[in-house]
This record gives structure tokens, sequence and C-alpha cells, in this order.
């Protein structure tokens, strides 16, 4: 009985063996059960074709790829005589994704964060993913008890319907924050480096209080960091650790360090293998001095500074790299710069990640080099700043990354996209134009192309002003800006203004790059301007130029920035001069010049900014015109501080108001230290800064001279106040005193700027 157990199966196990031989040979492919995948896609996956000979292997491999498309949840092969029939069960089409319960975060958001979408191929492993991706992106926002329940409805043509059901739970905070192991700097020192707050009444103004794995991770470079700035070149996080309470309620996070030995700059020298290079005039790019604290941002510093000069010199396959040697007996760090000619390295591709919005050309176009350039680090940096500086991210990162060729490289951008569209109702109060309201409808990235589309009205108690602009910032996707705007204020006379000049006109305006940092603008204006409601007993001067005028007006400007940032600078400086003419058909002739600059300098740390602004105009007529006293420079309040808005310059002794003139020509210079305030936490965006003001203006055109009072007398002030970036809106209050006036001026010494958006 064994004897015959034992040969029937070996003859099954042979017979298995040789069920596809290697001499059998496929008739036909059949398959079965397919309704939405062509027959002729089912094959295409396949190893096998009609002809082939039958092979295990091969089917295996066949029956891999097929399931591998995610297109079927069940899959098998079978042989009939010879033909090989393939019997499939599709997966279903997803008809409409729902989310139920969700509050804190739209569909659209979470819509963007799964992989399945309306008319994608249901599959169990891409439930499983996009219910961990839900309930991460809850996590990151700090609701650590969100549940997700995905559920099915099954319809007809097999097709369903998937439903998100969300239990959002209470926010999980940040209830206390440790630190062992720190010696040198205290809890409270530490804790205002990180970005990770502990839960307080006001962390409704952000949500640094919530627990976010990722955020943390950041937040042990920024100790790492803070602490080799100081010397501490062995420091290292050496954990960690997050747990939650029992009421699951908040959580109690430790970071664990070790600080080691401070360290000082020892020895510096530069070694070069390229005989051409003058190392002694790259001693200038270094900013390592011997014998101060050791700080390894100082050392990237002088890196990027070599390589960038480097470049800039022709040798764009450089590579500057630093050699350590510590020493333990006087706690030194000698540094070797070292330059190498590096392999010869190209740009293979630029890839974009991020942009759901922003088409990938306008990213593309910032940069300033492109696929198939020599890698040039510099020039890579700068890239980065211009993207950052469209206002269209959140962040920008670009990494460099390897290929399969050896003098070739891919530059990822990863980018996250930022909201651009504005509908702001906004109210408020200012001292220099009273009580506001406004409404604002901006675009600043249209339709994904970068162009900016605006509509502003506002009233205040100074008048109504409608503005409307368009730009195209690339026009025919050559670095040419065009633009236009149109508008229309009517004024009404506040404070010490004489009288009302309302405005209306269109303007039309271009412009290009000349160099990196230069651009060159020129646009033209036709407007229309109404000089009304004249106050009684004002200046002959501006009763006598009463009623409309019309101008057309031609201009250029250039502008040279070096700023890191044209919306929030903090290092750099720019340069802005301004000319334009009026003439033509126009009723006004003159010429007027204008020159602005800024400086911005870290002066203590990274948060105490040092800001230095001056600019200075002068205009002229022609063809035997005066400049009208509505086209003069007028110094306003804002301009310097402690002074009513129009608060001093050339007056009119005659008239029984004092009617201030405004002048031809004049200068400000302004200097101003920003800084947080002690004791507030930074996330409140509360900022102190102290200011001193300075300037004058002069030569009003006057028939009569004598009756103005044009002193030519510098103005100062000097004073302090406070900045609040509030929920509700900017706050702004300033208090200066005007120590150098004439007896004749304006004085207002507090100035209030409060905004709101609802």
């Amino acid at each position: 009985m064994i004897r015959n157990f034992i040969a029937l199966f070996l003859l099954v196990v042979l017979y298995s063996a040789n069920a596809y031989s290697s001499g059998d040979i496929i008739k036909s492919i059949i398959i079965k059960n397919n309704k939405r995948v062509e027959e002729a896609t089912i094959a295409s996956y396949l190893d096998l074709k009609k002809g082939d000979k039958f092979d295990q292997e091969k089917i295996n491999s066949s029956l891999k790829k097929m399931f591998d498309t995610g297109l079927f949840s069940d899959l098998s092969v079978s042989r009939k005589g010879n033909n090989l029939i393939v019997n499939i069960t599709e997966n279903p089409i997803i008809n409409k994704v729902v989310f139920e319960g969700n509050k804190r975060i739209k569909d659209t958001d979470l819509l963007g964060e799964i992989s399945l979408q309306s008319r994608s191929v249901y599959t169990k492993t891409k439930i499983r993913d996009d219910t961990n991706k839900i309930r991460a992106l809850y996590r990151r926002g700090g609701r650590f008890a969100v549940e997700v329940e995905p559920k099915i409805i099954k319809l007809d043509q097999n097709r369903v319907d998937l439903i998100f059901e969300i239990t959002e739970g209470k926010k999980t905070t940040v209830g206390k924050i440790y630190f062992i192991g720190n010696e040198r700097f205290d809890d409270e020192k530490l804790s205002k480096l990180i970005n990770t707050k502990v839960s307080r009444w006001y962390s409704f103004y952000n949500n640094n209080d919530s627990y976010d794995p990722d955020k943390v991770a950041y937040d042990k470079e920024l100790i790492r960091k803070f602490y080799i700035s100081k010397g501490y070149a062995d420091f290292e996080v050496t954990s960690s650790t997050a747990e939650i309470t029992k009421d699951k309620k908040s959580f109690i996070l430790t970071f664990t360090l070790e600080e080691g030995d401070k360290y000082k700059f020892g020895e510096l020298t530069i070694e070069s293998e390229i005989e051409e290079i003058d190392t002694s005039e790259l001693y200038n790019r270094i900013v390592t001095i011997p014998g101060k604290t050791y700080n390894a941002d100082l050392v990237d510093t002088s890196l990027n500074n070599m390589t960038s000069s480097l470049n800039d010199e022709g040798y764009a396959f450089i590579n500057v790299s630093t050699e350590l040697d510590k020493s333990e007996d006087d706690n030194t760090i000698s540094l070797i710069y070292k330059i190498q000619e590096s392999p010869k390295v190209y740009i293979n591709k630029i890839n974009i990640f991020g942009n759901i919005r922003t088409l990938d050309k306008v990213i593309r176009r910032e940069f300033r080099v492109s696929e198939g350039d020599p890698f040039n680090a510099a020039k890579i940096r700068r890239s980065k700043q211009r993207i950052r500086n469209l206002g269209f991210f959140d962040n920008v990162e670009i990494k460099n990354e390897p290929t399969d060729e050896n003098d070739q490289a891919d530059i990822n951008v990863e980018v996250a996209e930022k909201s651009t569209g504005e509908l702001n109702f906004g109210a408020g109060y200012s001292t220099n134009d009273g009580a506001l309201g406004n409404i604002s409808l901006r675009e600043r990235n249209l339709l994904g192309k970068g162009q900016d589309l605006r509509l502003d009205l506002q009233r205040s108690q100074s008048g109504l002003s409608i503005n409307t602009g368009f730009t195209e910032p690339y026009f025919m996707d050559k670095d040419i800006s065009l633009g236009f705007n149109v508008w229309n204020f009517t004024s009404r006379r506040q404070n010490n203004a004489t009288s009302s000049v309302d405005s209306s006109g269109v303007s039309l305006r271009a412009s290009y790059s000349l160099l990196e940092h230069l651009r060159h603008s020129i646009y033209s204006t036709l407007k229309e301007e109404r000089v009304t409601n004249i106050k009684n007993g004002s200046s002959a001067i501006v009763r006598s130029q009463a009623g409309k005028t019309q101008a057309v007006i031609f201009g250029q400007s250039l502008m040279y920035d070096k700023r890191d940032s044209k919306y929030t600078p903090t290092e750099g400086y720019y340069i802005y001069l301004d000319q334009k003419i009026a003439a033509l058909a126009g009723d006004l002739r003159y010429v007027r010049h204008e020159l602005k600059t800024g400086y911005y300098k870290p002066i203590y740390k990274e948060n105490v900014i040092l800001k230095l602004t001056a600019s200075a105009g002068y205009m002229t007529g022609y063809s035997g015109k005066n400049v009208r006293f509505a086209d003069n420079f007028q110094l306003t309040g804002r301009k310097i501080r402690g002074f009513s808005n129009i608060g001093f310059g050339p007056t009119d002794q005659a008239s029984s108001t004092g009617s201030i003139l405004g002048g031809k020509r004049y200068y400000v210079q302004s200097t101003e230290i920003g800084f947080p305030m002690p004791i507030v936490p930074d996330e409140l965006g509360l900022k102190g800064f102290v200011f001193h003001d300075m300037g004058a203006i002069t030569d009003a055109d006057a028939a009569n001279r004598s009756q103005i009072i044009d002193e030519n007398n510098l103005h100062a002030s000097a004073g302090a106040g406070l900045s609040w970036t509030s929920p509700m809106g900017p706050i702004t209050i300033s208090y200066a005193e005007p120590y150098l006036r004439d007896s004749y001026n304006k004085i207002k010494r507090v100035q209030f700027d409060f905004g709101t958006r609802f």
C-alpha cells in the first residue's frame, strides 16, 4: 500500500515538473472576466505571448507585474491543453471621495494629501495608506486623538463611493519641556530657541504648542546649531522623548544634551591644489578669527564666501573644504581651508516638487542656471533667494541629487505653497488719516502664472480712494514686466492741510533686468488733479492754483537690490533712483529726481536689526513754469516722526492759517533698531524699536518770496515704539520728541496705527 502511494506521489511530481515542459507551445491566451481593462492592456503585462513555450518563471513574473499595477484584486493563471487561461477580478473605480466630521481641515486640503481621487482605482493598500496620511495630517496639527474610519458604498458597474468618517478629537498640546544635561545655558534660554512651545493662554495665536515629531527633529537641530555657534564643537542632543499624559491632553517633551568643552579658533591657513589661484586674496573672505569663540556658522560663511569668489573668477568646478584640528590641551580648533578642483559636474535635470497651483515655469524662470550648465553653488543660492522673493511659498528647499552619471547631478526643488489670494475687509484708525475702512481684493499668483491682480477701495476721514492694477512679470516668457494702474482719489481737507487735492488717472509701466541685482523701469502717467475745498485764510499761492490741471508724465527708475529679502530684510542694502518729467500736452512742466537707499544689518545675534535709510529729492520747473505746491515734496509725520502729517517746511506767513507749501528740495535720514521684547514670548509677534529721524525741506516757488518762511533748517526727533503683528492685524504705536524744530511747526508726538481683517 505504502509502495503504491509513493509511486503515485512521484508520478504527480513528475507530471507537475513537466506540466509546462519546454516542448509545449502556447496555442492561445484567453483572458476572462475583464470588464473595464482592455485585453490588449492585460496582454501587455504578460511576459508570455502566443507561440512562446510554457515557462513557470515567466508566468510568476507576469502575475507579479499585474498585481503591481493595482488594477486587479485577484489573479490566477492556469493551463487548459495548450491554452493559457488568465482569470482576473478587477478593482473597483472610485466614483467620489467624501469626508465627514472634518471641521479643522478643509476637504480640499485633505484631498490634496491622499492619493485616492475620483475616477482612480480602489485598492486596500491605498485605503490604508491614505487613512494613515489623514491621521498624520491631523497629528501635525496636534490632534493625536483623531480617528479615521474609511467606508465603502458599492455602486453599479463596479464603482464605489469612498467615505472617510473623521472624529477629530481635542488638540493634544505640549504641557512641559525639560532639558537634561544643560549646564552652560538655562532652560529658559533653550526654550526660546526652539519652535515647539509650552501651551499658554495666548497659544491660539499660532500652532507652536502642538506636538509634531518633525518639528521636534528641527528643534534638535536648532539647539545643536546654537551650541556650536557658541564654541561647543562636540555638542550633541543624545535623545529627545515625548510622553503623553494619562489624560491624553498633553505631551511632556524631554531633550537630553551632552554639551562638551568650549573651543576657540586656532591657526587658519589656506592650501590650494590649483597653482593659478592667489590664496592671499582669499584670506579677506574668511570671517573666522584666531582667538575668537569657535562658530561653525562662521566656517560655513567663509566656505561660501571663498566658493562664490572663485566661481566669480571663472572656477566653476571648485571644491573648498575644511580640515579641523582639535587641540584638547588649549581647547582650540585650527582650520585648514583646502581648495581642490572638483570633478566637472553639470546639471542634468531641475525637478520641482510641491507646487500644486504654481506652474513649473514660474519657478524655473527664477533660476540663474539651466539644465546642461556647469554646477554653480553661488548661482543656485541666488536662485533660491529669487524663488523666496516671489512671496508664493512658505518654504523653499533646494537639494542636489547624484545621478547614474558621475559628471551629472539633478537639482531637486521642494516648495510649500501658501495662500496668495486675499479678500480683506479692513477697519482701523491712523493718526495721519483718521478712522478708515477698506476692501481689498488681490491675487498675487493669478492662475498660477505669477501675475498680480488687485483692486483696492479705501474710505477714511481724509478721503476715498479706488485703485486697480495688473502686472505680468514675464511678458512673452521674457524677463520683461508689464503692468498698469487706474485710480481715482477724492480727498477731504484734513488736519493741517490747506486744501483738498483730488486725482484720477492711468499709469503704464515696464521693467527689465540690466544686471543680476539691477533693474530698470520705465513708466508713463496721464492724470487729472483738482485743487478744491481751500481753507479760509489760506495762502494766495494755494488759492491761485485752484481748479483742474492735466499732466502727462514720463519716468524711469533704477533699483539695485542686495537685501536678503525684499519683504522682511535683515541684511543687505538697496539703492533706488527715480526720475520723471512732466511734458507734452499737459499743463505742467517740471523735472523731478529722487534717490532712496537703505541698509540692514544684524548687530546682536540674529534678531536685533539695525536699519539705516536715507532719501533726497530735487525738482525744478522749466519753460517758464513754476512747480505747483500740490506737486512739491512734502515731509509727512511718517518720514520724520513727532511732527504732524504736514508739520513743517516752507510756510506762507502772510496767510492766517500758516499754509505749509512743501518744497522742491528735501533730504531725510532715519536710524532705527528693532529688537524682540524681553520677557515677552517671541511667538506673540511683539517687537520694540528705537529711532532717530532728521531732515529738511526747502525751496518753494512763489511770486512773492518775501512772504515765505523758507529757512532750510534741520529738523530732528528721537523716540521709541512698539509693533505687534496681532491676530486682528498690524498695530504700531510710537512716541517721538522733536528736539530740533521751529516755533511755528506743528507737533504730534504720539502716532498710532491700527488695522484689522475680518
